[in-house]
């Protein structure tokens, strides 16, 4: 499945609103772009594919997929009350917000968290919706008993740290995480295209070395890849 990178998803975005035209796109986006099927040229003109669009909505999903994860994983945190803190699908959707995400992204997240092992969840009859879901022990925060304040294990030495300060901790480094994520994407597409300087110069090149090797039936995509690079340190 082809994954957009969250520079990639920015490029298209501003393709599609218009704030950006394709034909002045620099070389290496262009190149990343064409290989994943989000430009075509038509006529000679270089255009945004249908499938950018698609691309980008899966993008979207998968980014608010991820942030629904770490909201659900906060409100069990900020929901706990003792070892015996069980808390029902409703609730822990209503505790991150029933506008911004839907009842099975919730859902989703839950299973997610179950199967990294940090809850775990039972039912309380044969009704699907009487399923409780609670942290398991080794993730489940430490009380201390002096003041009854709940410190979750993680930011044990951050005591004095309230609900919103500890959320936004998280959701800064989450976003660490994904500036982590793109630079790495630029620097694997950055060796590509020094591998390719003096083959892709323009977009006609890209087209003529895309439809040549495309011809190639049987090949997978990683072979045609290598055959291109190949073709390329030939024709220097």
């Amino acid at each position: 499945m082809k994954i957009i990178t969250p520079s990639q998803a920015g490029i298209i975005t501003a393709l599609i609103e218009g704030q950006k035209t394709p034909s002045r796109l620099t070389p290496l986006v262009t190149f990343g772009l064409t290989r994943l099927g989000c430009l075509d040229a038509i006529d000679g003109k270089l255009v945004l594919a249908p499938k950018a669009s698609k691309l980008l909505k899966k993008y979207q999903k998968a980014e608010l997929q991820n942030e629904c994860d770490i909201q659900v994983r906060l409100a069990f945190i900020q929901l706990y009350v003792d070892e015996h803190t069980a808390l029902k699908h409703r609730t822990v959707w209503e505790q991150i917000g029933v506008t911004k995400f839907s009842r099975d992204m919730v859902l989703k997240s839950l299973q997610f968290w179950r199967r990294a092992g940090l809850l775990s969840s039972h039912k309380v009859s044969n009704n699907n919706f009487q399923i409780l879901w609670k942290l398991t022990n080794a993730h489940a925060p430490v009380i201390d008993v002096a003041d009854e304040d709940t410190v979750p294990a993680e930011f044990q030495s951050l005591e004095d740290m309230s609900d919103d300060q500890i959320s936004d901790a998280s959701q800064a480094d989450y976003q660490n995480l994904e500036q982590y994520d793109c630079m790495t994407d630029e620097q694997i597409e950055n060796e590509e295209f020094q591998s390719l300087t003096g083959m892709v110069t323009s977009f006609n090149d890209i087209t003529q070395v895309l439809t040549e090797f495309q011809t190639l039936t049987g090949m997978t995509d990683e072979e045609i890849e290598d055959a291109a690079y190949q073709k390329s340190l030939a024709d220097i």
